[in-house]
């Protein structure tokens, strides 16, 4: 009786336990499939002024809020949204802010976060911006922020997802805000950019002829859709000492104010109204007469071209970019000695690149002059790749593009343009060589032709003042108040007479860098050149210039090869100049990673590429080796102090983590083929080039350490067995000794089965630390048949990667053909399914299936009927 009665009480709580977990399953069914439950994922964040922090408030929680401001730039393309300014109230922790922290969203669509930096209480996203970015150009109501992630304050408290509410505070544009608003007193409108003057000073002036599609009465296009606001830019208003950019707009709804109208003359119906202009802005403001340029393009080169056939007294040079006018031969006989600068593109669909060529030609064939240049593009790429309509030539002109042909920039050739013909400038030029740079030359601007057989040695004397050395014995640097540098030969072009100077290896005053044995570092000399006539010499007219005629005045010093890396500084505070190869529409290139000595170190951010002959990367037989001939990447990285800074005492650099992030950033921003990247360094750059490999190995194709400062353990070595890596090393080295490093490196991964070659020189020609001498010259090597530089472009992450089987299967869906593929520029492929949905649905799927499982094991058992033993 009693047993029956326990198992009825049993059979009572298994239907009621059975009832219960049916209840539950029901529920957990009912969250997994209702539109209308807890929202599972951030990105459903709105756009209006709602909580947009990826988390819902309390009910009647009131958040507090932080804004966010738009940052608008001009591009080549027009203007666009570039960056988003989060503004707190309190100071930010640094490291807890990365490129996820954050998502900006407009609308449904998800902008790319390419770098996001930390300002004190401002946080700075910049964003992947092309003229398919979603959004680029949406008001600032379609967007909103995301935050992913827990933001630290300094003082240590945090900032998680949902607690705080960003709501939208201001659009702005700096680059425009520069320029003010004018209308001429013959009505035309314009904007101006004013440089900081100072009393008694005169500058230079710019006037910017905008295109066809530019012209109006809004007083705004001619900034907005052309990058003309870069001519306002702290780049090149340094070349200039300061100068005002003028941008006029052609009201072109009114057809005797067209550019490209004429009137009865066949000059421009415009130009007088324009003359107004530049006469009006000329007196009212500190306006250096023999510096007055004037530039413009399509519509505007036509009516450039138009203004100085008619005042070419009034100009010092003239830019006519893809021009829509075609000036006879006649015509131009009046500018046979005015600087021009014709620049077109091959592919021009709009107007015709004849207009160019053949000003060009009559201007150089017919008329003799040595005052104009010709740059022909065979189509419109920018530096990121990205390729615009043949007819946008313009963009190289007005982002200030470096010309090979001529080994100038556009502006830095405009800056040395004047009408003064009395004044004379000159330029250093530095080269690079096995044992640092020196100065080569002095190139004297004569502002008008020479007579090439007037000039000798001996016309000239050249000197370096305050020229500084360190003494050895009192371990203090003293300087040389003036140093006389032997001209050894010399040559006439036209107007530049260049002196050529004995260099080399110990040459006194020859160098431009000291090197300072206290602080073991190479320090940039401010170099100060002195050119003194001595005896005349005639113009090529015949006159003659007296000594003390013209005064010769200093300007720049450049290196043609070195001046071909931008110079840039990375958000973790590291300075690094980055080599890019002309780039080719759907291409990928590879990445060479060059780590600097202990010598070379510091913020200038020109030693790591100055100190010693870096530019033997970027020379044209080695770039033709890498990309299919095409070239590649070369980025240099200058650290502060020391890559051997170890604080953790853990064999690994303190700047470790952010040479990572620096490498990764670039293979993400620019045209990388990311299975085609090497790193080398030497001495201590060495020692950082075994830190990188031996924490992330899976970047890189291959490396090359030499004499490095660092030997890995057979452990560490491990990490590296896939790796193909080249040491090299020089047995005369007393600095880091083979013996301690290299040679006992080489055998521990042999034993592990690694890919290693090993070059060990007898001797190098100046010191027996610098074996880097014969990688920068691309050595080659009789054991393996080869140049180094060629052992290291054929390298591939894919190959090294790669396993027995050759199945398709095998290969990483993300992979992708290298050289012929390029991903879509589009941000709207990046926005997917949301990584914080897939996991909740994964976790209600376990649950379901849980749930199920019991509830049917409970069901069973409660059907089992009782054994009835007593």
């Amino acid at each position: 009786m009693y047993m029956k009665q326990e198992n009825k009480q049993n059979e009572i709580k298994m239907k009621r336990i059975t009832k219960t977990l049916a209840a539950i399953l029901c529920f957990t069914l009912l969250l997994a499939f209702n539109p209308f439950s807890v929202p599972v994922f951030a990105d459903e964040a709105g756009s209006g002024g709602e909580n947009t922090s990826g988390e819902s408030a309390a009910a009647g929680e009131a958040l507090a809020e932080v804004v966010f401001d738009l940052e608008k730039e001009v591009l080549d393309w027009g203007e666009g949204i570039t960056k988003v300014h989060i503004r707190f109230d309190y100071e930010i922790d640094p490291v807890s802010v990365d490129a996820k922290t954050f998502s900006v969203k407009v609308g449904n669509f998800q902008r790319t976060i390419t770098r996001i930096e930390v300002l004190g209480s401002e946080v700075v996203i910049t964003m992947k911006s092309t003229q398919n970015s979603p959004g680029i150009n949406s008001p600032i109501k379609n967007y909103s922020i995301v935050q992913n992630s827990v933001v630290k304050m300094l003082d240590g408290s945090e900032l998680s997802p949902g607690s705080v509410s960003y709501v939208h505070g201001k659009e702005y544009n700096a680059q425009t805000a520069k320029f003010t608003y004018h209308v001429s007193q013959g009505g035309m409108k314009y904007r101006m950019y004013s440089p900081p003057v100072e009393d008694g000073e005169d500058y230079a002036v710019i006037f910017w002829l905008h295109g066809y599609m530019q012209g109006g009465s809004d007083n705004e296009k001619q900034i907005l859709e052309n990058r003309v606001t870069y001519f306002a830019s702290d780049e090149v208003q340094e070349k200039f000492g300061g100068m005002f950019v003028v941008a006029p707009q052609n009201p072109e709804d009114e057809k005797t104010w067209s550019w490209m109208q004429t009137d009865e003359t066949g000059r421009s119906s415009s130009l007088p109204v324009l003359i107004s202009l530049i006469n009006e802005v000329m007196e009212n403001n500190p306006i250096d007469k023999d510096r007055v340029y004037i530039g413009g393009f399509s519509a505007g080169g036509f009516m450039t071209w138009h203004t100085i056939l008619e005042y070419p007294e009034l100009f010092a040079a003239a830019i006519p970019v893809c021009s829509a006018y075609a000036p006879t031969a006649d015509e131009l006989k009046v500018l046979k000695d005015m600087p021009v600068w014709i620049v077109h593109s091959a592919n021009d669909p709009v107007c015709p690149v004849a207009n160019s060529r053949n000003a060009y030609e009559y201007l150089t064939k017919l008329h003799g002059s040595t005052e104009v240049r010709y740059t022909e593009y065979p189509n419109v790429t920018t530096k990121d790749g990205t390729v615009y309509n043949g007819h946008f030539s313009w963009v190289y002109v007005c982002s200030d593009y470096y010309s090979r042909e001529y080994g100038e920039t556009y502006m830095d050739w405009l800056a040395r343009q004047t009408r003064d013909k009395s004044d004379a400038t000159f330029d250093i030029e530095a080269e690079s060589f096995d044992y640092g740079e020196d100065v080569t030359k002095v190139v004297i601007d004569m502002k008008e032709p020479v007579d090439p057989e007037s000039i000798t040695v001996n016309t000239f004397r050249v000197s370096v003042l305050e020229y500084p050395y360190f003494n050895w014995q009192t371990q203090k640097e003293s300087t040389i108040e003036s140093l006389d540098r032997r001209v050894t030969g010399v040559s006439v072009d036209g107007r530049y007479v260049t002196l050529n100077l004995e260099h080399g290896f110990g040459v006194s005053g020859a160098s431009t860098l000291l090197y300072n044995g206290k602080l073991w570092r190479n320090i940039p000399i401010d170099l100060k050149y002195e050119v003194t006539q001595n005896a005349v010499f005639k113009r090529a007219d015949g006159s003659i210039v007296a000594v003390g005629d013209k005064t010769y005045t200093q300007k720049k010093m450049y290196n043609k090869l070195v001046d071909r890396f931008d110079k840039y500084v990375d958000v973790s505070g590291i300075s690094y100049a980055l080599y890019e190869p002309e780039l080719e529409s759907g291409k990928r290139y590879p990445l060479i990673v060059w780590l600097h000595g202990a010598g070379e170190g510091g913020f200038d951010n020109k030693v790591q590429i100055r100190g010693n002959k870096v530019i033997g990367l970027i020379t044209d037989e080695v770039q033709s080796l890498f990309g299919g001939g095409r070239g590649a990447y070369v980025l240099a990285p200058q650290c502060p102090t020391g890559w051997m800074d170890d604080a953790d005492f853990n064999r690994r650099s303190d700047y470790l983590e952010d040479v990572i992030a620096l490498i990764e950033r670039i293979i993400s921003e620019k045209k990388v083929d990311e299975d085609k990247v090497y790193i080398g360094g030497c001495s201590m750059g060495g020692y950082m080039t075994w830190n990188v490999i031996l924490t992330r190995p899976d970047l890189f194709a291959a490396s090359f350490p030499v004499c490095p400062a660092y030997t890995p353990t057979e452990k560490e070595l491990q990490a590296v067995v896939d790796l193909p890596i080249w040491i090299v090393h020089s047995s005369d080295d007393t600095t880091v000794r083979a013996a301690q490093t290299s040679r006992m490196t080489v055998p521990m991964l042999e034993k592990l089965g690694g890919s290693v070659r090993y070059t060990e020189f007898e001797r190098t020609e100046y010191n027996g630390h610098w074996s880097w001498q014969y990688v920068f010259n691309n050595f080659y090597s009789e054991e393996y048949g080869e140049t180094i530089m060629q052992w290291l472009a054929a390298q591939d992450r894919k190959l090294n990667a790669q396993k027995p089987s050759d199945n398709d299967a095998d290969v990483s869906p993300s992979e992708m053909p290298s050289d012929d593929v390029t991903p879509d520029d589009s941000d709207v492929s990046e926005e997917g399914p949301s990584d914080n949905k897939t996991v909740s649905l994964a976790i209600i799927g376990v649950i379901i299936a849980v749930v199920a499982l019991v509830a049917v094991v409970i069901i069973f058992m409660s059907k089992r009927k009782p054994s009835g033993k007593k």
